[in-house]
């Protein structure tokens, strides 16, 4: 196997085609096919079966995809290693691409700041892309080798990723003023539902866990895909939501909301940031001491809740 037979691989197990990976390779299908054909002589085994239109990953292809991911990246930052002022302590400002991974629920509120300070430092100099995701999305996309560093919320406990605590949240209750989600309404026979983020949201899963502790039960949830919609649900009525005070703090409120603080344990929430084992590591710790410092910008208090 060689890097370039490797490249070949991934790409086409990305984009299901060989032309497709052969215009991201930047040559023609004909080599693409020609080297997998290759590779699948050698190891004696098919990667991928042909169809009508394209090609579809075989178990071993995608196995054989996720190791030439993690080759590819290693044999990259050995280069960058090997570079001037590849080594990270020149104090010089790297050109080396860093690919972040938030929660949804951190991208609008804390994430410019922390970006801002992240930026500012000898590891932010190249290229920054950002994907937003829901915790179990991202460690996926960490364990993949799809992001460097990623927000997330704890605990995390996986032997292939570090982590760091950068700071802690809160979750609080947002209703209509005066309701109480527990009591029939003219809406719902029941309870009111909980109004949420997809499946794989910690906040979403701990909100559940404390309905459940409370005897709640079903947890009927009401999805929706981003905070505005969250919001604009329970000022109609349609539900309550339980999200970190910072993220519902920082919103635009309609008027008649109130937020309720919650008297239990599983609230507080711990934020850690978290890359994998020895991968671009000295860019991971310094976008996690970005993260540290920008938790000072948001204060935020529930006085009256």
């Amino acid at each position: 196997m060689d890097l370039v037979d490797l490249a070949a691989v991934k790409a086409v197990a990305e984009l299901g085609g060989a032309s497709a990976a052969a215009e991201r390779l930047n040559c023609v299908p004909s080599a693409v096919t020609a080297r997998i054909k290759r590779l699948e002589a050698d190891l004696g085994v098919a990667l991928f079966r042909r169809r009508s239109r394209g090609l579809d990953v075989t178990d071993a292809g995608r196995r054989l995809a996720d190791y030439a991911d993690r080759l590819l990246m290693l044999a990259e930052e050995a280069r960058r290693a090997v570079s001037p002022g590849g080594d990270g302590h020149t104090g010089h400002r790297s050109a080396w691409p860093v690919r972040i991974g938030t929660m949804e629920t951190i991208a609008a509120t804390h994430l410019p700041q922390i970006l801002a300070r992240f930026r500012a430092g000898p590891a932010g100099g190249g290229v920054i892309s950002v994907t937003a995701g829901t915790t179990d999305e991202l460690v996926a996309a960490l364990l993949r080798h799809r992001v460097d560093v990623a927000l997330i919320a704890g605990p995390l406990d996986h032997p292939a990723l570090s982590a760091r605590p950068v700071w802690s949240e809160d979750l609080v209750q947002l209703r209509v003023a005066g309701t109480d989600p527990d009591a029939p309404s003219e809406a719902a026979s029941g309870p009111l539902p909980l109004i949420g983020f997809r499946s794989g949201c910690a906040y979403r899963a701990r909100a559940e866990r404390l309905l459940r502790d409370a005897g709640r039960l079903p947890v009927t949830v009401l999805e929706l895909g981003t905070l505005d919609g969250i919001i604009g649900c329970v000022a109609a009525g349609l539900g309550f939501t339980i999200l970190p005070a910072s993220m519902i703090t920082a919103a635009n409120l309609p008027a008649g909301l109130e937020i309720r603080a919650i008297d239990h344990p599983a609230t507080r929430v711990q934020v850690l940031a978290a890359w994998p084992r020895g991968r671009n590591e000295p860019a991971a710790m310094a976008f996690a001491d970005a993260a540290v410092q920008a938790d000072s910008d948001y204060p935020f208090s529930l006085a009256g809740a």
